[in-house]
């Protein structure tokens, strides 16, 4: 393999845009939105819209690609053409707007959707040029894909290279001149690289004909190296595993554990991709391994999903359906369909796996049948149960202080809560309580707040539960700084597991599990104890919720002085734990005003 020269990526560069200018445009917007993001998250300044501007054009690039491989394949006119990818651009803005996801807050059930999403078009770029073709087109539709897979491959290998070179330039430069260049721009040349040179090198390396079909089926050396020496004995290693486990269930009669599952399916990712790359191998390697391989792959794989799904059924039968569960439980229902398929069928067309798969993956995130929809019913139905089996919920009405629950039980409660509450689900349980919670149920209401308000409200305190956690979050009161007099700034995010280190102003920040703030410079070291000024703000703004907003700057400023450093402290949020009244730290987010006394 000879790296290109200069021209000849840019050449490169301009083909796939010529030929892919809605994919290609995506991919900019994809890669400026990542810069942008990069640049701003340094500083918590990042907005929601950039992260979903980022999510949506990551989307769309596959979309678009595969929407203009289809017009091509299929002698499109120009009009009908731009009305495919209309209708596509028109998809991605109804997908935009319902993202929910945020630099300040994480959503599984937008993750999720992306991963679903983007698995079903990728399915899609596969088969795009091969849906209305005759089945001669399945071998032309495989050469096609080895093609799209081989190149994706190069073009990351290119863009590894790249990387790595000029990241050696940047450092040279940067420790020979002493530049001291931020962190950040390793990111953003990393961001060039795979969202902009990456996708721009692959498009311009797409097979432009189509009918494929009657070409040698030979392979180059290293995909038939790697098929026949890597692929097929590690898929035969996991094989050995799982039927050895099986024996195991069948000799102990016992259900099988959650974790097979994701054996189950790492297997059967790795035996698919490898069935589908060893297609056409055996006409070109008298190897009986490979003929073999291609003969029983699916009969060796089909005793593995009942297992498979045994293991999910009894987590979904015990806590309830949530998004991976339902995710594993419908490939696995797709895995059993793809074993029947290529076992009962005669024709063994290939392209029933990625249409199958992309339809699976889509139908799984929209209507009420998505996984988002079927898990929060599920989740609430759990809810009431438990709720009425302690005696808490009494004919649609909850009663305060007259059931009980066990330690385990209550942190099912919480972590029922807490995921119908990130997915905006909550709201049926309004009816169960008194108009006093009212407000829980609000948009205004942290979502992190729900459970505790409502676990608190209905007097669940479990025996034995000596631990309280809680978060103090503070207005926006940087605008207010007094910082006259102090000579450095530092915005602080720390935990008990994660200190900051300010090279450049020589300081260093960590925390204690004794509520202790640590500042070191050089040799000298100081601590700060917080628990003085935490447990006035618990006794002002808290009573039985460990949660408050604290507005006041007053209240908010923490000034600590020792003889050789006075700070500062402006915070955002502080998240706490008190253990039998010893109060711990975990987080602390804000900014930190610093002097240096003489």
């Amino acid at each position: 393999m000879q790296f290109p020269s200069l021209s000849a990526l840019l050449q490169h560069i301009k083909a796939a845009w010529q030929r892919f200018p809605a994919a290609s445009v995506l991919a900019l917007l994809c890669m400026i939105a990542s810069m942008v993001f990069v640049e701003r998250a340094e500083g918590r300044n990042a907005e929601a819209w950039l992260l979903r501007i980022i999510m949506t054009t990551a989307l769309g690039v596959p979309l678009l690609l595969g929407t203009s491989i289809a017009a091509e394949s299929y002698s499109w006119s120009l009009k009908k053409t731009w009305v495919f990818r209309g209708i596509a651009l028109l998809g991605l803005l109804l997908y935009f707007s319902t993202l929910e996801v945020s630099p300040d807050q994480d959503s599984i059930k937008d993750g999720f959707r992306f991963f679903a999403l983007a698995l079903a078009v990728h399915c899609g770029v596969g088969v795009s040029a091969y849906l209305n073709r005759k089945e001669e087109s399945v071998l032309s539709f495989w050469k096609f894909n080895k093609i799209l897979l081989a190149e994706w491959m190069v073009a990351a290998f290119y863009g590894i290279v790249l990387f790595v070179g000029i990241s050696l330039a940047i450092l040279g430069v940067d420790q020979l001149f002493s530049l001291d260049w931020p962190w950040r721009i390793y990111l953003h040349l990393f961001t060039v690289i795979a969202a902009g040179f990456h996708p721009l090198y692959f498009f311009s390396q797409v097979p432009k004909d189509f009918a494929l079909s009657e070409e040698d089926p030979s392979y180059n050396a290293a995909i038939r190296n790697l098929v026949k020496y890597i692929l097929i004995p590690l898929t035969v290693l996991y094989l050995l595993i799982l039927y050895a486990y099986m024996l195991k269930i069948g000799f102990e009669w016992e259900w099988p554990k959650g974790y097979v599952s994701s054996l189950s399916l790492g297997f059967s990712t790795v035996g698919i991709l490898t069935y589908l790359l060893n297609y056409r191998l055996v006409e070109t390697d008298d190897s009986a391994i490979l003929a073999w391989f291609r003969r029983w792959f699916f009969y060796l794989l089909s005793p593995v999903v009942p297992v498979l799904l045994l293991a999910v059924g009894r987590r979904l039968n015990d806590y309830g359906v949530t998004e991976p569960r339902f995710f594993i439980a419908t490939l696995g229902v797709w895995l059993l369909l793809v074993c029947l398929y290529f076992i009962i069928s005669k024709k063994d067309d290939i392209r029933f796996i990625p249409v199958s798969l992309g339809i699976v993956a889509f139908l799984s995130v929209v209507g009420p049948w998505s996984a988002t929809s079927v898990a929060c019913r599920s989740q609430f139905a759990q809810l009431e149960t438990l709720l009425g089996k302690s005696g808490i919920l009494v004919n649609g009405k909850a009663q305060p202080g007259k059931g009980s629950v066990s330690e385990e039980e209550r942190g099912r409660l919480y972590s029922i809560i807490n995921f119908l509450s990130d997915r905006d689900a909550m709201a049926p349980a309004k009816a169960w309580f008194s108009p006093d919670l009212d407000s829980v149920f609000q948009e205004k209401t942290p979502r992190y707040e729900v459970s505790r308000i409502i676990i608190e409200h209905l007097n669940l305190e479990a025996e034995g539960s000596a631990q309280k956690s809680g978060s103090l979050t503070f207005g926006q009161l940087t605008s207010s700084l007094p910082a006259s007099g102090f000579d450095k700034l530092f915005k602080l995010q720390l935990s008990l597991d994660f200190s900051q280190d300010f090279k450049a102003d020589s300081f260093q920040f960590s925390l204690t599990k004794n509520a202790t703030l640590e500042l070191a410079s050089g040799k000298k070291k100081t601590e700060f104890d917080l628990r003085p000024y935490l447990q006035k703000m618990l006794d002002k703004y808290t009573d039985e919720f460990y949660y408050a907003t604290i507005e006041d700057p007053v209240d908010a400023f923490v000034r600590l002085k020792d003889d050789w450093v006075e700070i500062l402290l402006v915070p955002e949020v502080i998240d706490y734990e008190i253990t039998r009244q010893q109060i711990q730290v975990n987080n602390i987010r804000g900014t930190l005003l610093l002097k240096q006394r003489k």
